[in-house]
């Protein structure tokens, strides 16, 4: 009778390990499938890095222009806007617009207002159309 014990209980024990590792695996598969992995193929949780995490390969200075570029006729086109509001409209990460945007601000192209996440970017220049000039009123001379 002791060793029917004994044998149940090292199954039991065996079919708990079994579980977790299976548990486990699903879990780094999901984590790995929402982040854009694939699949995980190690265990451990520490072999699994969202693509977020990746360094930015190195740009040459015509990929930053042409991200300059973009800025400008963005800010141009909508003056005021937060960096939020033209990372989304431009559907680039945060990490492709900052430098792109800082040199902007050091050429003197790109004026700023407010501070931190309050920072609204307008052109230094206007480039939009102009309003039409309010028309002085004329006013009689009382004799």
């Amino acid at each position: 009778m002791e060793s029917l014990a004994q044998e149940l209980a090292a199954l039991i024990a065996s079919f708990k390990e079994d579980v977790a590792t299976a548990v486990q695996r699903a879990a780094l598969e999901a984590i790995a499938q929402a982040y854009g992995e694939g699949t995980a193929r190690n265990s451990s949780a520490q072999h699994v890095r969202s693509a977020k995490m990746t360094r930015l390969a190195r740009r040459g200075a015509s990929d930053i222009a042409a991200v300059k570029g973009r800025l400008l006729a963005a800010i141009g086109s909508k003056p005021g806007q937060l960096f939020e509001q033209l990372r989304a409209r431009l559907r680039l990460e945060r990490r492709e617009l900052v430098l792109p945007l800082r040199r902007l601000v050091d050429e003197g192209k790109v004026k700023t207002t407010g501070v931190k996440r309050a920072t609204a970017y307008y052109p230094a220049t206007r480039m939009t159309t102009r309003l039409p000039r309010r028309k002085k009123r004329r006013t009689r001379r009382r004799e």
